[in-house]
């Protein structure tokens, strides 16, 4: 592979990442180094001149005044000035930033190499972005118990796994398809599942122990039984009816309660 200077990848790179692959002369570059560099570039059939094309940029001019550019060849010779540039930016760890339109906005990509090609991710720009601090501040420092971080570890380790994505669907969108399909087909609609509400976590020790306990397939280990002993919880101005219950003994010394039949008249 042929070996580039710093100064001539900075030039095959920005020219790749132009439309129609033009290169620029580097700032504070004189004509002599920047003849130098051309002439270079075009013997080992990495560039080549032709004249210039309106809004295109100039390398050079020749003998009659006429504005020449140099340009990276879309043919054999242009993918080996690519793999050149590849190659190159693989070598130093470096990568290449870009500008790219994608859904009615600029965007600025990081370009790295992948295997025989480049791997494009589109970055933030400052507005985007937010400082952390500002989003956790509100959050208080916890510190996590060394049993309780033992029993994390172990569910951790027990779920962990490659990455697959054939085993994730988008459900929402299959959701929606099927919708659409069943009134095309004059279909009733199904009725929608309603998932079983999560029960509340009084204690994340005793959701981690039965989250181990389900996933070894035995039963879930009972709640402490003092707290199973205790009461209720009195709601503030609820009462209470405290009701004797008579036993055998008390059955028979009750006596029957007789009521008076008659009732009283309204006074007229």
């Amino acid at each position: 592979m042929t070996k580039l200077t710093d100064t001539q990848l900075i030039v095959l790179s920005k020219a790749a990442a132009r439309d129609g692959g033009a290169a620029c002369v580097p700032e504070r570059m004189t004509k002599a180094a920047a003849a130098k560099v051309g002439s270079s570039l075009i013997g080992r059939k990495l560039m080549r001149e032709i004249r210039s094309k309106p809004r295109m940029p100039i390398w050079r001019e020749d003998e009659d005044g006429r504005h020449i550019s140099h340009i990276i060849p879309d043919d054999k010779v242009g993918q080996e000035a690519f793999a050149v540039i590849r190659e190159a930016m693989r070598e130093k760890k470096m990568v290449a930033l870009a500008r790219v339109v994608l859904a009615k906005r600029e965007h600025v990509i990081m370009l790295q190499p992948w295997d025989k090609g480049l791997m494009g991710t589109a970055l933030r720009y400052p507005y985007e972005i937010r400082d952390s601090k500002q989003l956790f501040e509100d959050l208080p420092d916890l510190k996590v118990a060394p049993e309780m971080l033992k029993l994390a570890d172990h569910i951790v380790e027990s779920k962990k796994g490659n990455f697959d994505p054939s085993q994730f669907v988008d459900h929402y969108e299959e959701a929606v398809v099927e919708m659409i399909r069943r009134k095309r087909a004059g279909l009733p609609a199904q009725p929608q599942k309603i998932s079983p509400t999560a029960p509340n976590v009084v204690s994340l020790m005793d959701a981690l122990r039965r989250s181990i306990a389900d996933e070894k397939g035995a039963k879930p280990p009972a709640a402490a039984k003092s707290a199973a002993k205790k009461g209720r919880k009195r709601i503030a101005g609820q009462t209470e009816m405290l009701l004797p219950i008579p036993g055998k003994k008390a059955k028979e010394e009750a006596k029957p309660v007789t009521r008076s039949s008659t009732r009283q008249k309204k006074a007229g």
